[in-house]
């Protein structure tokens, strides 16, 4: 049988929260990726990929986060009705935001202190 594809209502302050404790992952990931195009700390081939992987996964989560937040602050409401898909996408992209804050990508932590 088909799971349904409903709506979910998520509050806007649990977004907000996502979003804040993503920001930082995201700088890092920047960081080292500037690092190695610049040549200061290069990569293997394989953590370039993880980079690029986590950083991906680290974008669309905050747009899709940033998307919702804003309808949801601009109709002043607490909570945001977001679609199947998106709902999706969120909860796959956050499962990989937060194995980046457990991993090493060579010698470089991701988490923050």
């Amino acid at each position: 049988m088909k799971e349904e594809e409903e709506d979910s209502k998520v509050r806007v302050q649990v977004l907000q929260l996502i979003k804040t404790s993503t920001e930082p992952l995201l700088h890092r990931l920047d960081e080292l990726l500037r690092d190695h195009y610049t040549g200061n700390h290069k990569q293997s081939d394989l953590n370039l990929t993880y980079l690029i992987e986590h950083a991906s996964a680290t974008r669309i989560l905050l747009q899709c986060l940033d998307k919702y937040i804003n309808i949801a602050l601009d109709s002043q409401r607490k909570f945001v009705l977001i679609p199947f898909t998106d709902f999706t996408i969120i909860t796959h992209t956050s499962k990989v935001v937060e194995q980046g804050y457990r991993i090493k990508i060579g010698q470089s932590p991701l988490w923050t202190h």
